[in-house]
């Protein structure tokens, strides 16, 4: 039953039939479990936000709870009750959608979680823990984590290449902009946009994806503030006939272009995590691309969608005003796919449209 756990989730299993027998249970509990996993590694939650929790204090609020009584032999094979038996499944589970192909003490307590009614997870969620924070902190303090499962799964390193082009190319018609469409001098998104980029390629060469992150969307947030700033100057001044058509003409263009990636930026930075959260073999798209339709024969496991993917994505949204051969699944993505639509038939249908007529 045990042959996929690894020696650490062993022995919290040995852990717990030892406190089930101190306890005198004729069951081994999740209660039990937890105890086990604790003396395994009592730092495994305490690393954790919100949670307090020690060996003595859960000893403590299980004996408060329990029916004390007489101890039996370690020697007894004590059955599993239950809902300790869901937790080893839930284990299981998670373990096999992480594509681990060995059951961690970390999935152990991901399991006693997903029981949310045993005493365990009550005892767990008193001091604050929850189910998400622990799938996102569990494998940073597992101890099992210095070992990393081979994954059924290798997905292909996605380039950072394209997207960094784009946001330099996105500086740079903004630059070539006239001088009326500019939330001020012209030069100061080029200058910032490459003075970011400069940290987020030498981040991204050292490994600091943290930095690399918060410094990426910094950059795409000021490329969208100047194309919304752009085309609302843009606006603004078809009612004064402030502009001749041909500069309409060639600005509408050059803000369409803008619209197309800024908004592949968005998706590409955005779904699933990023690149680095589409790297992990769980990782799940909000949009449904064709390449994860095809049958499971057909299917490629360790295709991934990278920027070329959301840029085909967001000129198709930005000329159709909706996305044609990928299904849009999750809420934030069906809000900014319809803002970038919505700026699309402005500059199409307002702009160019209105400078064409007056050629």
């Amino acid at each position: 039953m045990f042959e996929r756990y690894t020696e650490e989730a062993r022995r919290v299993v040995f852990f717990a039939r030892y406190e089930a027998s101190q306890f005198g249970s004729p069951y081994i509990e999740t209660e039990h479990l937890l105890l086990g996993l604790l003396r395994e590694d009592d730092g495994l939650t305490k690393h954790l936000p919100g949670s307090y929790a020690s060996v003595s204090w859960i000893r403590q609020q299980i004996e408060e709870r329990a029916t004390l009584r007489e101890k039996t032999s370690t020697s007894v094979d004590l059955p599993l009750s239950d809902e300790c038996k869901r937790v080893l499944a839930y284990a299981a589970e998670e373990a096999a959608q992480a594509c681990h192909e060995r059951i961690d003490p970390g999935h152990l307590l991901i399991g006693i979680l997903r029981e949310e009614k045993c005493l365990a997870a009550r005892l767990l969620q008193d001091r604050g823990l929850r189910l998400p924070m622990v799938r996102d902190r569990v494998p940073r303090t597992s101890p099992s984590d210095a070992r990393v499962y081979p994954s059924k799964v290798t997905r292909i390193r996605e380039p950072r290449w394209p997207a960094f082009v784009a946001m330099g190319a996105d500086a740079l018609i903004h630059f070539a902009l006239p001088e009326r469409f500019s939330l001020g001098p012209r030069w100061v998104l080029f200058a910032v946009i490459f003075a970011l980029l400069v940290p987020i390629i030498f981040s991204f060469r050292t490994g600091r994806h943290d930095i690399v992150r918060a410094l990426t969307f910094c950059a795409i947030g000021a490329l969208t503030i100047a194309l919304i700033g752009s085309l609302g100057l843009l606006i603004e001044g078809l009612p004064q006939h402030k502009d001749p058509p041909r500069t309409l003409l060639i600005s509408a263009t050059m803000l369409w272009i803008t619209n197309i990636l800024v908004f592949a930026l968005w998706y590409w930075k955005l779904d699933a995590g990023g690149p680095l959260g589409r790297e992990q073999p769980d990782a799940s798209s909000s949009f449904l691309f064709p390449q994860m339709m095809r049958p499971p024969e057909e299917r490629d496991a360790a295709w991934s969608p990278n920027f070329l993917d959301y840029l085909f994505l967001a000129f198709n949204t930005s000329t159709a005003f909706s996305p044609t051969d990928t299904a849009v699944m999750a809420r934030w993505a069906k809000v900014t796919t319809m803002l970038q639509s919505m700026l699309s038939l402005a500059i199409i249908a307002l702009l160019a449209a209105r400078a064409v007529n007056v050629l």
